[in-house]
């Protein structure tokens, strides 16, 4: 809700507006708690946003752990990949995923 910080004033013949400075603080207060909700709002979603992250590198890193396990065990020979794939894994090595050695 807004209140009317100006207030109309007839002096002289001629109309002029005033500021209303109690309104003016009011509507101020009122800016500044709506600041502080959409403050503590963000905060959780930056939380959020974090563990998803974090939630899908673990996912992630135990997936290739799996895989380079299996590639081991089983003697794999890889078929030459396409340049798709190779531009993929290139991507995928310059990220900095926890606990993975790439290379």
């Amino acid at each position: 809700m807004f209140f009317c910080v100006r207030k109309c004033v007839c002096w002289g013949g001629r109309i002029h507006l005033e500021e209303n400075p109690t309104k003016l603080l009011e509507q101020l207060e009122m800016v500044k708690t709506r600041f502080k909700t959409l403050s503590s709002q963000l905060d959780k979603i930056a939380a959020d946003q974090q563990k998803s992250v974090d939630s899908i590198q673990t996912t992630l890193t135990s997936t290739l752990k799996i895989v380079q396990h299996l590639q081991q065990q089983t003697d794999l020979q890889d078929s030459p990949l396409s340049e798709v794939e190779l531009q993929a894994l290139h991507t995928f090595e310059n990220l900095q995923l926890k606990g993975v050695q790439l290379k």
